[in-house]
């Protein structure tokens, strides 16, 4: 198949590991959270001197991220503990 343009992979996984050692904890209903998120992602991207998405790509993917935490946090299923 064609090859992605983005590590996405790649940036969430940075995410995952930012929230494992406690250096975010997003609350998804807290406002600016999914601008956080994004410029978290974007600077991962720019730390890795790879091209930068879009703001609209980068938002998409927040807001998938920040609707995936209020899932999992509505499940009463901590994973974190």
């Amino acid at each position: 198949g064609r090859r992605r343009k983005h590590d996405w992979d790649g940036a969430l996984l940075n995410l995952i590991g930012e929230a494992e050692r406690n250096e975010i904890v997003p609350d998804p209903e807290a406002h600016g959270a999914q601008a956080d998120v994004a410029k978290r992602m974007a600077e991962w991207f720019t730390s890795q001197g790879a091209d930068i998405p879009s703001n609209s790509q980068l938002q998409t993917m927040a807001r998938r991220v920040l609707d995936n935490d209020r899932q999992i946090r509505g499940s009463n299923n901590d994973f974190r503990t």
